[in-house]
């Protein structure tokens, strides 16, 4: 069965991703290069193997091409739990229904984490990650609803639906089953607490007893300081890549010091918070 750690992107996924690999997959707790292949990214190509053998559908351009890439997403589900075993999949995917063929199901779900960042910080994250243009690009990209992003065909990820920073929130929350919500912001602020309920809830949901020395180790080596080091040690793979000086964007770039009030123009933080004015308000961002 699947726990998802949902998150529209570049709000504290790969962060969270790190942590639970690190408290379940090391010995003693402690981050390397390695742990980050133990929670794999969904939906990725290989997920359709025996499903859909028509790659053209991967590139979306066909209108039909969606509706096969649904009509199989519980098939894909189906098939990685077929060994019965428990574990963590990464999506930023919109957890949506399309012609009555959905993203996932209860039959495939044990639970959701769903980690939220204020939309007013993501903005500046999203317009480095997807080298965008400036940031009222990056605020079209965060409002559209249709938002779909398709990779390169050499690369090995499906077709990505992401919608806007709203709808993939309000869809996401309506998750009943083992549904926990994380704020990025209580992450940085808060680490013991908002850590401790994370391992409480993998205590409850797998049913085992985390030890104390683990638990402090991966909180300590999941600091963002080292996952920034790893970063800068190469032990860390998953940079998107600037289309303009076919470089690595830095992925651990500002953590913290990101602070909209510092960066944001004033314009750009009245459109997004009266965009989202329902959502902010009621996760406590307004």
């Amino acid at each position: 069965m699947i726990i998802w750690l949902a998150s529209y992107p570049k709000s504290g996924n790969t962060w969270l991703r790190a942590f639970i690999s690190s408290l379940l997959y090391s010995d003693n707790g402690k981050m390397n290069k390695d742990l980050w292949q133990k929670i794999n990214q969904f939906p990725i190509k290989d997920n359709f193997k025996d499903l859909i053998n028509n790659e053209e559908i991967f590139l979306l351009k066909e209108k039909n091409d969606v509706y096969e890439l649904f009509k199989e997403m519980i098939n894909a589900q189906y098939k990685i739990n077929l060994d019965k075993k428990i574990k963590f999949l990464k999506t930023h995917f919109l957890n949506c229904t399309i012609n009555n063929y959905s993203f996932t199901d209860y039959n495939n779900t044990l639970g959701t984490i769903h980690i939220l960042r204020d939309p007013r910080n993501v903005i500046s994250s999203l317009l480095n990650h997807f080298n965008l243009e400036n940031l009222e690009s990056a605020c079209k990209f965060m409002f559209n609803e249709q938002n779909w992003i398709v990779e390169e065909p050499n690369l090995p990820y499906a077709p990505l639906l992401l919608s806007s920073w709203g709808t993939h929130y309000n869809l996401w929350k309506q998750s009943q089953k083992n549904y926990l919500l994380i704020k990025y912001e209580n992450l940085i602020n808060y680490p013991i607490e908002e850590f401790t309920k994370i391992r409480e809830y993998i205590e409850n949901i797998m049913k085992i007893k985390i030890n104390d020395e683990i638990f402090n180790n991966a909180l300590r080596s999941t600091s963002f300081e080292n996952l920034k080091e790893m970063e800068t040690k190469n032990q860390f793979t998953e940079n998107s890549i600037n289309k303009k000086t076919n470089k690595k964007n830095v992925f651990f770039r500002l953590g913290k010091n990101n602070q909209w009030k510092k960066t944001l123009k004033k314009e750009i933080k009245n459109q997004i918070e009266n965009r989202f004015y329902k959502e902010m308000k009621e996760l406590g961002y307004l």
